[in-house]
């Protein structure tokens, strides 16, 4: 894609030494993604800085150089984040 992508950083701040980060992007949510177990709706608001209903895909996650980033846009709710989290847990058939 040739256009500026929000996405969820999840990288630990402990990584910062390191220019890359693990990042979620995010798409605009579209009603056949309902009931997909691998995509996560999160409403837009003040704080996460979203203009539209956006869907994280916990199959399209990766390491990103730092220098890709534009601005932070705002801060996704602590519940959002962990059910990103779990998400890729299952994506990865991790059992902890």
């Amino acid at each position: 894609m040739q256009r500026d992508r929000p996405a969820v950083v999840m990288s630990l701040p402990a990584l910062d030494a390191v220019p890359i980060r693990i990042v979620d992007p995010l798409t605009t949510w579209r009603d056949e993604y309902e009931g997909r177990i691998n995509k996560l709706r999160i409403a837009a608001n003040d704080r996460n800085g979203l203009h539209a209903e956006s869907a994280a895909d916990f199959l399209q996650v990766r390491s990103v150089s730092t220098e890709r980033f534009i601005r932070q846009i705002g801060a996704l709710e602590a519940d959002d984040v962990e059910e990103i989290v779990a998400g890729v847990a299952i994506a990865i058939d991790y059992v902890g």
